[in-house]
């Protein structure tokens, strides 16, 4: 088979399916260019971000990273479905980074989908897939015809017997994909691989980050919209849940609070620290935490409900440490906060302090603090 029809064979999977997993596992062009740089762009609810990586055997060299955000709506900070907006802001970061390479990996905002952890039969992958594609339906308000249903296996029967196992059902409308597609084409560039935030950003914390063996870690990624919390352990991912309280709930609050607007509530959520520090500030720093504490105790309190849950139904020990993603983890003291209320270690995610991880030295700073936001990326760029 010649290149161009290895390309049309990637094209026509892209019309077919939109699958992840198969585009992941048929895409015929990843290997054939090892010398070009890895390019992932992540598509969120609320900025894009872009990571070009090489990949070799012992390390990753970073080429370049960026990070824009998208000019949240005036009432309610939604952006996501602005496609006029998401090509716009990317086609600028595409310029700054200085991004010539066409073939891209694509992860879309967890908005976008429908993710949910289901227990399931033993069954071959065929009688699985058929299975989950009728569980899916629990799940969605459109017909089943009209979605892209995939599935992330957890691996081995846990906890529930030796005739059940655990996997996470992923659902989006057609629709949604083909918008991202239909965005990214305008822009001359060709998706080899689609997948979701939250399973790139995954791989990007298992590919930086040495884990102690038999210890369970939290990732937990604050999007503007959700906050999603996965559970790895041994190198592998045991627990996936959203939360419905994220960055928005915050600004919102911050907003009917002080009565002003979502932009200047948006402003002052990432300027002014959680706790009061004595210095003050035009709304007065002890005002802003009587006003954001509610919504974070509630995070923290559904955190803390499906810690409960690995512990009961997984069969493992108490969860020890736990790492923040996402926009909503640069809120300042919000490690502090959920460390207090979780009763365990908290700290950003940083996914190029790993000895492994090679880059400039004088890009070493604005990586290191963009590092919680461009994680997904950078997983997605990886082969």
């Amino acid at each position: 088979m010649d290149i161009r029809e290895q390309w049309n064979k990637v094209n026509e999977v892209l019309e077919a399916t939109k699958i992840a997993s198969y585009l992941d596992v048929c895409n015929p062009l990843r290997p054939m260019y090892k010398e070009a740089a890895q390019i992932g762009i992540d598509i969120g609810s609320h900025s894009v971000k872009i990571a070009a990586l090489k990949e070799m055997p012992n390390s990753v060299s970073v080429i370049k990273v960026g990070y824009k955000e998208l000019a949240p709506s005036l009432d309610s900070g939604n952006s996501w479905q602005d496609t006029v907006l998401i090509e716009k802001e990317l086609k600028t970061l595409i310029k700054e980074c200085k991004i010539k390479d066409k073939r891209i990996a694509l992860t879309i905002s967890d908005t976008a989908v429908i993710s949910q952890q289901i227990n399931v039969p033993c069954l071959s992958e065929l009688e699985l897939l058929k299975a989950i594609r009728w569980r899916a339906e629990k799940f969605i308000s459109f017909p089943l015809e009209q979605a892209v249903v995939d599935f992330q296996d957890l691996g081995g029967p846990v906890g529930h017997g030796a005739e059940n196992k655990d996997v996470v059902l992923v659902v989006a409308h057609n629709d949604a994909i083909n918008k991202y597609i239909a965005l990214l084409r305008e822009l001359k560039m060709v998706p080899t691989k689609v997948d979701i935030t939250a399973f790139a950003l995954i791989k990007a914390f298992l590919k930086t980050h040495t884990v102690e063996k038999d210890k369970m870690v939290a990732l937990i990624d604050m999007g503007a919209s959700r906050t999603v919390m996965a559970v790895v352990k041994d190198g592998k991912l045991l627990f996936l849940r959203s939360i419905d309280i994220a960055g928005n709930t915050f600004t919102s609050a911050i907003k009917d609070g002080l009565k002003i607007g979502f932009l200047e509530a948006e402003q002052i959520k990432k300027e002014q620290p959680l706790r009061p520090s004595g210095a003050g500030s035009n709304y007065g720093e002890s005002a802003l935490i009587t006003h954001i504490e509610t919504a974070l105790t509630q995070l923290a309190a559904e955190i803390n409900r499906s810690f409960a849950y690995c512990e009961a139904e997984i069969l493992v020990e108490r969860i020890e440490k736990a790492y923040l993603f996402g926009g909503g983890s640069l809120m300042n003291g919000i490690d502090s906060f959920l460390a207090e209320k979780l009763g365990v270690i908290v700290e950003r995610g940083d996914i190029f302090k790993d000895h492994s991880v090679k880059m400039k030295k004088r890009d070493r700073e604005a990586m290191h603090t963009m590092a919680p936001t461009v994680a997904a990326a950078f997983g997605a760029a990886l082969l």
